[in-house]
């Protein structure tokens, strides 16, 4: 029944999410979602799901996207804009807001990827869409949170592909200090925003440097 899919969904959720913000390993995430997604299919063919079964589908949904959306190849790229589409499309039907709208900024990063246009492909409702998201984050996670760092590199890869990169670069130094001082120098999120930033320096230094 419902209470029996759902212990089980909890349990399965918990893995995944340990799986995807706590250490690299796609292959299990990937089978532990897809797990998830068979068992509510199987659900819904006898009876129909009520909002806790359907967000944790969604949330499914989500964690494969981006797995997926990590991978970053256009066919990957592909996958994940399937999967954010989906999630999207669940979160619409119970009226979850806030998802829907990270749903749409995953999905608008899908898709740069996907048509191979990572830069100078965003546009102001994007942007907004993302900073939206950052900010409803920040006021009820924190800055330190998982969730919210993450967001708030997205707002930075935005601001870069738009050529605001004074502006990227400020946001994500925060992001990198938040994320060293909350979670330490080891973490993967502090590493990965202080790799972007970098990445960003190296470009702005190039760009100046092309420009004489």
């Amino acid at each position: 029944g419902n209470i029996h899919l759902g212990i089980r969904l909890n349990a399965l959720q918990k893995n995944l999410t340990a799986l995807t913000e706590w250490s690299d390993r796609p292959k299990e995430a990937k089978k532990i979602a897809n797990k998830m997604l068979s068992m509510v299919r199987k659900f819904k063919k006898i009876q129909s799901a009520p909002k806790e079964i359907l967000e944790k589908e969604a949330y499914a949904h989500g964690r494969l996207g981006r797995v997926y959306l990590d991978e970053g190849t256009k066919e990957s790229a592909d996958n994940a804009m399937k999967h954010f589409e989906a999630c999207r499309d669940i979160l619409k039907a119970v009226g979850h807001k806030q998802g829907v709208a990270s749903s749409e900024a995953n999905m608008a990063t899908a898709k740069s990827i996907r048509d191979g246009a990572m830069t100078d492909v965003y546009t102001e409702e994007e942007l907004e869409i993302h900073l939206n998201t950052y900010t409803h984050l920040l006021e009820q996670e924190g800055e330190g949170s998982h969730r919210t760092i993450n967001a708030g590199m997205n707002v930075a890869n935005v601001l870069h592909g738009a050529h605001n990169s004074i502006e990227a670069e400020r946001l994500l130094s925060k992001i990198a200090r938040v994320s060293n001082r909350v979670h330490g120098p080891d973490h993967e999120l502090t590493q990965q925003a202080e790799s972007r930033l970098q990445d960003f320096k190296v470009r702005i230094v190039y760009f100046q440097t092309d420009r004489g």
